[in-house]
């Protein structure tokens, strides 16, 4: 703090360090310090004064309590902007005022605007501190006049922080006594007002003539009333054109309007800051929405990992001792063996010790046997156990089921018929022995019979044996089976074929079910997909917020424009 005094004229300079300059809210005061016997602060909107700037002024309020009516002090003064990275580029505004109790503080509303202030290769902010320096001289006025000339030498636009009524002739005693009638009643309470803070108002007009006073204060009239009633979210282009116009208008009265022109600048710029605000909502509501997505997103993944391991272990179930074949084989069977050799759950249990280290071992141990008499061969067929199958069949050198049908002459047997009866009549010749002593009639009857079954289990694939097929199936054995033939041979074949009735079941299910799970996975792989997409313009928009939010201060839309002596 400097100090230079003389008898005329008193001197300080002030400088406020505000470290934690972004914790700061409204409005904020510096410590006291004292000039010409009395207190002064200087007052600081860091958010600014429902502008989108800094707003600085120098405050003589430290103890207005104890001022009275006839105290005033008038001061020049600088508030200086300090720039921490070049001082040569600091920011300094002059202007001067007549300090009073009813009118302490004067300033500038609109010093820098926020977006150069915060902008940190400005240097006005470093370390989350800004420094402020106040000069100011205060001189000891002889005569009144020396007052009002100082006022009209006002520069930089400030405005006062905090008015009220100076005791000096009323806007209504002005009314009264020229007989101004026409103003409207609204505009009254609001030209009280204005210019019971700004007296000159009322002294600029009275060498004026009554119809011309009427028109100048119905013009400021009416640009207070629009400041008054207009809300910021009102202030569209068509408004912003009106309160232009209506400027305009009221500037042609030559009123001395410094205290009011920040006011109406300010509301003209408010166009702009509704746009701006309408966008920095916009893309805080996208950016909730895309937060609200995302989670939503993770929780459907979750859920759908659940589904997928829930149904795998279903699949896992359904699956135990079940053998996959192409639903589109034939339902005949073509090789000899076991059928049902050992349960697959036997098989895969660890403990049992068919696999070990994922290697099983099966030996097959054959003995062929030369039968002198056919007799041999019919016993030896009659003790097969377990019921095993052929494998690879071949016609044996017995007497052929063609030879046999020219010998017998039989004709009413199907043509669709008569290889499949060649091939299991040469594989079991006893088919035709057991038939030889039959009447021609009842041998058709047999072996139609016969070719039936045998036809059923050629044509039809595993996939057909549904319900109906089954029944059919089962209708064609048990009539083969009143011609007495020997068909052990041939049973397991029908019984497995009946048997597919289940498996084509299991064997749907198990398809479906791995068709969901396919469809699950690629639900995980697209959702995950999806959140990288939605993670992706969430940044995005989070970036475009900070960039619009730069030295953008949200204030309600619903506040009121004001016009500062409110």
């Amino acid at each position: 703090m400097e100090n230079e005094n003389t008898k005329q004229k008193m001197f300080e300079k002030f400088t406020w360090t505000i470290q934690d300059f972004s914790k700061l809210d409204c409005n904020e005061y510096s410590e006291e310090f004292s000039l010409d016997d009395h207190l002064w602060r200087i007052l600081i909107y860091p958010r600014g004064n429902n502008v989108d700037y800094l707003s600085i002024y120098l405050d003589g309020g430290g103890n207005v309590e104890n001022l009275g009516g006839a105290w005033y002090k008038f001061a020049n003064f600088k508030l200086t902007l300090i720039n921490q990275i070049n001082h040569k580029m600091s920011k300094t505004m002059e202007t001067e005022h007549l300090f009073s109790a009813k009118e302490i503080d004067w300033g500038f509303l609109q010093f820098i605007p926020l977006y150069e202030l915060h902008n940190p290769n400005n240097g006005f902010i470093v370390n989350d501190t800004c420094i402020v320096e106040a000069e100011i001289l205060v001189s000891k006025l002889k005569e009144q006049n020396q007052v009002d000339q100082a006022h009209n030498k006002i520069k930089d636009k400030p405005t006062k922080h905090i008015d009220k009524p100076l005791p000096q002739e009323t806007f209504t005693t002005f009314v009264e006594l020229v007989g101004l009638k026409d103003i409207e009643q609204d505009f009254i309470p609001l030209l009280e007002e204005v210019c019971a803070q700004h007296p000159l108002l009322i002294n600029s007009q009275k060498k004026r003539t009554l119809m011309y006073v009427e028109w100048a204060f119905t013009a400021l009239g009416r640009v207070l009333h629009f400041l008054k009633t207009k809300k910021v979210k009102d202030m569209n282009e068509d408004a912003c054109n009106h309160l232009q116009n209506l400027w305009e208008e009221l500037e042609t009265f030559k009123f001395d309007l410094t205290w009011l022109e920040p006011h109406v600048q300010s509301a003209l710029g408010m166009k702009n800051y509704v746009e701006r605000s309408v966008q920095v909502k916009k893309k805080k509501e996208k950016i909730c929405v895309l937060e609200k997505e995302i989670k939503m997103l993770k929780e459907k993944i979750i859920e759908t990992k659940v589904n997928l391991e829930i149904t795998r272990r279903e699949l896992t179930k359904i699956s135990e001792a079940f053998v996959e074949c192409d639903l589109d084989d034939g339902a005949k069977e073509i090789d000899w063996g076991f059928l049902q050799f050992i349960p697959l759950y036997e098989l895969h249990n660890p403990n049992n010790g068919f696999i070990v280290n994922d290697t099983c071992i099966v030996e097959a141990e054959i003995l062929v046997s030369k039968l002198k008499e056919q007799n041999q061969v019919d016993q030896a067929h009659n003790k097969i156990k377990d019921k095993p199958t052929k494998h690879i069949d071949k016609p044996l050198p017995q007497e052929t089921f063609t030879t046999f049908v020219e010998l017998v002459g039989l004709k009413d047997i199907e043509q669709d018929f008569i290889p499949l009866l060649e091939e299991v009549c040469a594989q079991h010749p006893l088919l035709i022995n057991s038939q030889k002593k039959r009447t021609l009639m009842y041998v058709e009857w047999a072996f139609t019979a016969l070719g039936r079954v045998l036809h059923f289990l050629k044509t039809k694939k595993v996939k057909d044996m549904n319900e109906d097929a089954c029944n059919h199936l089962q209708n064609l054995w048990e009539e083969l089976e009143t011609f007495k033939f020997d068909l052990t041979w041939l049973e397991p074949h029908v019984q497995s074929a009946l048997g597919m009735k289940n498996y084509v079941e299991r064997s749907v299910q198990v398809k479906k079910k791995k068709e969901k799970i396919c469809v699950l996975e690629k639900e995980i792989k697209m959702l995950k997909e999806k959140i990288i997409e939605t993670k992706v313009n969430l940044e995005i928009t989070r970036r475009e917020l900070t960039k619009i939010s730069e030295a953008f201060v949200e204030c309600d839309l619903d506040d009121g424009l004001g016009y500062g002596g409110q």
